[in-house]
């Protein structure tokens, strides 16, 4: 869906990163720790936007925090199958995490999210199971795979199981 041709979120300040870009961006990260790690780089103390830091001072000093939070859907999203990892509002104590309860997606945002729950409750099935024609079933209705021959998907699928064969054994037993 997000898309350089179709320019989908860039008019709202979206930036796209590619894998040399990320791959990059690890590499400086590895090489200031080791700057700090040996002295010849101090240490910035500064909040970093996470949410983990809000998170984290919740559940210490016994307070309670509402942030955004990805968890299994326990009927916060109406109409996502439960189970199924959503990101939601949630209340975050040292006794618990609560989401928030925000009814039903409306309308097409429903349907797009479901079938991106269901895409992705079908990856996870193929990855568990090592079941090919799963996966190919997944790629069919991927949005990501929208521009994709289906004729093109078991060829597609072939070259991701083959690029990740070290995480997803079960393909290749």
């Amino acid at each position: 869906l997000c898309n350089i041709r179709n320019g989908y979120a860039m008019k709202y300040g979206v930036k796209k990163t590619t894998v040399d870009h990320r791959m990059r961006m690890k590499g400086e990260g590895l090489r200031r720790i080791k700057r700090i790690v040996s002295g010849e780089e101090q240490v910035t103390w500064k909040r970093s936007g996470e949410e983990m830091s809000s998170i984290i001072r919740a559940i210490i000093s016994k307070k309670s925090v509402t942030t955004i939070v990805n968890m299994p859907n326990q009927g916060q999203i109406a109409n996502i199958p439960e189970g199924r990892v959503v990101e939601t509002f949630a209340t975050i104590t040292a006794d618990g995490i609560q989401p928030t309860y925000s009814g039903e997606l409306p309308g097409s945002v429903g349907s797009l999210c479901r079938l991106h729950s269901d895409v992705h409750g079908l990856t996870v099935q193929a990855a568990l199971t090592g079941d090919r024609d799963v996966f190919v079933e997944a790629l069919s209705l991927d949005p990501a795979s929208g521009t994709a021959d289906f004729s093109e998907l078991v060829a597609l699928a072939d070259e991701l199981l083959y690029a990740n064969k070290a995480h997803l054994p079960r393909f290749f037993t």
